[in-house]
């Protein structure tokens, strides 16, 4: 993201996220997201607001979901 209008914003990769999450979670007892229209979108969605990028992060997200259910 390019300054302090927060621009040209994309979604980061999900080891990122997870990292991100892995960080808060001995300090917190809920995690909120606050924006996830256009950054997590899934592949079945019609709006398509996030691009590739974002579809991409829902599916990484979704397997590691399905991973933990194992």
């Amino acid at each position: 993201m390019d300054g302090p209008e927060y621009t040209n914003a994309y979604p980061a990769d999900w080891s990122r996220v997870k990292r991100q999450i892995a960080a808060v979670r001995p300090h917190v007892s809920q995690i909120m997201i606050y924006e996830s229209g256009g950054f997590l979108e899934s592949v079945d969605s019609v709006a398509e607001l996030g691009g590739p990028r974002a579809i991409q992060l829902f599916r990484d997200y979704r397997e590691s979901v399905r991973a933990t259910k194992k």
